[in-house]
């Protein structure tokens, strides 16, 4: 972020909206092959960054989102800026 925070969003979170969002255009249902087969492809590294900075907004992400640094003091910070230009980085836990 631009404070220098980062922050922890589950990446299910990420590929879920975005298999949701398949499954409305084509037409499948949860728990289906179709779904099971895009929801394991919004799991790739690239697809959970781009949909995140392309389809996300950070008030989508903020209420689960959980901070692993302790940010600088620097007043106002936008956190839209952040969710959508930052740098991100996929980790496991």
């Amino acid at each position: 972020m631009p404070d220098g925070s980062k922050w922890d969003v589950p990446c299910d979170v990420i590929a879920r909206e975005r298999t949701m969002y398949y499954s409305a255009i084509d037409g499948f249902k949860e728990g289906s092959p179709e779904w099971d087969k895009e929801y394991k492809l919004s799991m790739d590294d690239y697809e959970i960054k781009d949909w995140a900075s392309s389809n996300m907004n950070w008030d989508d992400v903020q209420s689960i989102a959980k901070k692993a640094d302790l940010p600088c003091d620097i007043p106002e910070i936008d956190y839209q800026e952040g969710w959508v230009n930052g740098n991100k980085e996929i980790i496991e836990k």
